[in-house]
Formats: C-alpha cells, structure tokens, sequence
C-alpha cells in the first residue's frame, strides 16, 4: 500500500456506499480489513456476515502493472477465503451496482 493511500478517500467508493445505502440495502463496511496469506488487507465496501466483498477499481489507481497484478492476486486470494467479490469501474450505473449487490446478498443469505 502507498504511503500516500487514506483508506475510504475516493469518490467512488463514497459513491457506491450512497447508492446502497439509498437503495434502502444495509450499509456496508467501509475498508474492511482482513488478513489474506499473512498479509493484511482493505476491501473497499464489505458484508463480512455474507462474505460480499465490494471493490471498486479505478484506472488512476490501477495503471501501473504492480496494483493491478496485486489486486487481481488478493481478489483470488479473497474468492478462495470463500468470499463474493463483486468489481465495479466507473463505467458501472448505479443500478447495475444496487441489483448486482443485491442479487449477492440473496445469493449468500441462502447459503
């Protein structure tokens, strides 16, 4: 993680949050931590009950080739934790994200 990194400062995640809040859902953790292989982790926006976790990937953060690489490597790594990673860009509507998550938290509730 970078020096420069303030966990829950972007504007996309904020945004996120609110149309889940907004869409009457629970809201969720915001920078959830947790420990993959030893080392300890952030997911953006997370259901830890449900095992959702809520990821926001934004090009200015993810360009350079060693983000990108560890961020795919801790999306696998938290799949095989038994976790739901949902990945939203911002190219993704808001109703994508509400049904999307939504649709998540039925899936995980029956299991």
């Amino acid at each position: 993680m970078s020096r420069d990194y303030v966990p829950g400062d972007t504007q996309w995640e904020d945004r996120i949050f609110g149309w889940l809040v907004g869409a009457g859902l629970p809201p969720a953790t915001r920078q959830y931590k947790v420990r993959l292989n030893g080392k300890p982790r952030h997911i953006d926006l997370a259901y830890p009950d449900l095992k959702i976790a809520i990821e926001f990937d934004g090009w200015d953060r993810h360009q350079m080739r060693r983000k990108f690489d560890d961020d795919r490597a801790r999306s696998g790594d938290l799949q095989l934790a038994g976790w739901m990673v949902l990945q939203f860009t911002s190219n993704s509507t808001e109703q994508e994200v509400i049904g999307k998550v939504g649709r998540a938290r039925a899936l995980q509730s029956s299991c």
